[in-house]
């Protein structure tokens, strides 16, 4: 008989279901079974965009702009499932929300009822505990220690990967500190600075409506010769997924350069930076692009790779 796992957890949301059901897709793949995930989700009609991120974790983008729910990426990520067939080893099957919601009891009901009717040898429930996350989200939440942890990294020549906000600080932290900007930041967060380094763009000045107005998806970058990227990826041009609403300004583009900061990939038009890096540093690199969103626990994204490695060679000295 083919083998069931259900999944569910308590106490709240986002507790990390999603991965524990995508780690154990993966380690029984390790062991040369077939896989295939299911989410059963009590959320219906609800944007994945527009949820709290610290209630339900980020989303999971796809290739044609999609925001979906963010266990989609863990599976895509972890496992090789087979989506259709039922020809498969064994079923993972994910209850979404927690054992205290009403939405899910049909669903936990059915799960117990398989689980009386197959045996313990065939069908498990594995539950999943309360532990502290934290994810990612937007406004200005705790942006003045990324700041300073972002110049602790440069000025210390410690490995630094900023993926999308995380290039955003980069770049405000090198115009406060190298050119003398202090009141630099991003137009999300200071909408009265003098130097917004990074703004919205251009086409959404009047967006209200937050809900799948970003810029989102597969997107081309051209990476510079001589650069970690290029170097990373080993390729001229590459496709990545976005998920953002503010751009490294060009209005400072220039002023930014000429004081050191190495733009290492734009778009193919050259009308938006995608990359920036810091100049005489051992591993210093923002990226406006998500490469998580196609990164994989066993076949990580070029910049990962790198990333990790840099961080071995520095805590090697």
């Amino acid at each position: 008989m083919k083998k069931l796992i259900f999944v569910t957890g308590g106490v709240c949301s986002s507790l990390g279901k999603g991965v524990t059901a995508s780690s154990l897709g993966c380690l029984l793949e390790a062991r040369g079974l077939s896989v295939r995930m299911v989410k059963i989700d009590p959320c219906l009609n609800v944007d994945a965009g527009t949820m709290n991120p610290y209630q339900h974790g980020e989303v999971y983008v796809t290739d044609d702009g999609a925001e979906t729910d963010l266990d989609l990426g863990n599976y895509a990520r972890f496992t090789n499932a087979v989506a259709d067939s039922p020809e498969v080893d064994v079923t993972i099957v994910e209850i979404g929300g927690t054992v205290g919601d009403m939405e899910s009891i049909p669903f936990l009901e059915a799960a117990r009822q398989l689980i009386h009717e197959a045996g313990k040898e065939n069908a498990v429930s594995v539950h999943v505990t309360l532990v502290p996350r934290v994810s990612g989200g937007f406004g200005q939440r705790g942006i003045l220690g990324m700041v300073r942890a972002a110049r602790w990294a440069r000025e210390n020549r410690m490995p630094y990967f900023g993926i999308c906000l995380g290039m955003q600080i980069l770049v405000i932290e090198y115009a406060r500190t190298v050119l003398g900007w202090a009141d630099a930041n991003s137009s999300e967060f200071d909408q009265e600075t003098a130097h917004p380094v990074v703004s919205l763009l251009e086409e959404q000045v009047d967006v209200r409506n937050y809900g799948g107005t970003m810029r989102l998806g597969r997107s081309e970058s051209v990476l510079k010769e001589g650069t970690r990227v290029r170097e990373a990826y080993g390729t001229a041009s590459i496709h990545e997924r976005h998920r953002h609403r503010y751009e490294f300004s060009n209005a400072f583009r220039a002023d930014l350069e000429k004081a050191g900061l190495r733009i290492s990939a734009l778009t193919p038009d050259g009308g938006l930076v995608e990359s920036c890096e810091w100049p005489d540093h051992p591993w210093g690199v923002g990226v406006q692009f998500h490469p998580e969103f196609k990164s994989r626990p066993v076949a990580p994204r070029p910049l990962f790779a790198k990333f990790i490695g840099a961080c071995t060679a520095y805590g090697g000295k």
